[in-house]
């Protein structure tokens, strides 16, 4: 399956998913290592990169909640 870019499909769809994954790494770690070995930082960086403030804002707190907790994922992203 590939991974489009956010202003490809709906920002409101978008959003809610962000907002899903957000709950997700909050809950598990597993979650954010499947996400890490299935390259989610690629999409992380794309919603990075929108020019929707709200997507933003909401990729931002994703990268919050992948990172805290665990310094493993801070490295991985400074290797990234």
């Amino acid at each position: 399956m590939e991974i489009l870019p956010p202003k490809v499909i709906n920002n409101t769809l978008t959003r809610l998913a962000i907002k899903a994954l957000t709950n997700l790494f909050f809950m598990s770690e597993d979650s954010k290592e499947i996400f890490w070995q299935k390259n989610g930082i690629n999409y992380l960086l794309m919603i990075l990169n929108s020019y929707d403030e709200e997507l933003i804002d909401d990729g931002l707190y994703l990268l919050y909640a992948f990172v805290i907790y665990k310094s493993d994922n801070v490295s991985k992203l400074a290797k990234a």
